[in-house]
């Protein structure tokens, strides 16, 4: 897919400007690569993100921070309802939750849980299962 040149020329106009115009080798290369290509290393090359680019969601388990509680730590894209999805996830698992933390830091979310299952941490096979269904909810984005 190629990036019309209209595209190309906004990206030039919010580059930051200063006194001298931008030489026309800066011009050339926009128009040439965005000719050749999706944009998006046009876009890196200035530092700036596709906004369409899903990276995987992360999730890890924790059993030795907390003598109570399983400690599950997810990084994912934000975006509406995934506290929503998480917990949809958690509850479907018969865990408890005692305790959440949330962050968010630019797009991506980082969400802390202690979690049990009948008041105990949960073991090893237990948090796989939990884990595939948080992968899988997490990237459907349903």
């Amino acid at each position: 897919m190629r990036v019309p040149l209209c595209i190309a020329a906004a990206i030039l106009a919010v580059l930051p400007l200063t006194a001298a115009p931008l030489p026309l080798r800066v011009v050339e290369h926009v128009v040439r690569v965005a000719d050749h290509t999706d944009g998006s290393d046009l876009l890196a090359g200035f530092g700036i993100e596709d906004e369409h680019h899903r990276r995987a969601p992360v999730v890890h388990f924790d059993n030795e921070h907390s003598r109570k509680y399983t400690v599950l730590e997810i990084v994912a894209d934000d975006a509406p309802g995934l506290l929503h999805r998480i917990s949809r996830v958690i509850s479907s698992q018969g865990c408890d939750v005692h305790l959440v933390l949330i962050s968010t830091e630019g797009k991506r979310a980082i969400d802390v849980l202690h979690i049990t299952r009948n008041g105990a941490k949960l073991p090893e096979p237990d948090q796989a299962a939990v884990a595939e269904e948080l992968q899988q909810a997490l990237e459907a984005g349903e």
